[in-house]
């Protein structure tokens, strides 16, 4: 069967918490990438994402920006 034959992947997104990297994920990346086309994406300011200067007064305020930055990169790409 060739490779145009088979149906699409399932779309798995994934990310880390926080401090971390999406490297995390390279010993299970090639099992998963068998089943589903993988999406991955470092959070801002940690493992290789850019470091965006931002300010924030309080925890409700780092995550309300983390949050929309996440939220805008979903958009951007299409994901529903």
């Amino acid at each position: 069967m060739a490779t145009s034959d088979l149906p699409p992947k399932e779309k798995l997104v994934m990310t880390h918490g926080y401090g971390g990297s999406i490297i995390m994920f390279w010993p299970i990346m090639r099992e998963l990438a068998q089943d589903y086309h993988l999406i991955m994406f470092d959070i801002l300011g940690m493992g290789s994402s850019s470091r965006p200067k931002f300010k924030i007064e309080n925890e409700h305020e780092a995550n309300e920006f983390l949050v929309d930055s996440i939220e805008k990169w979903r958009q951007a790409i299409g994901i529903l």
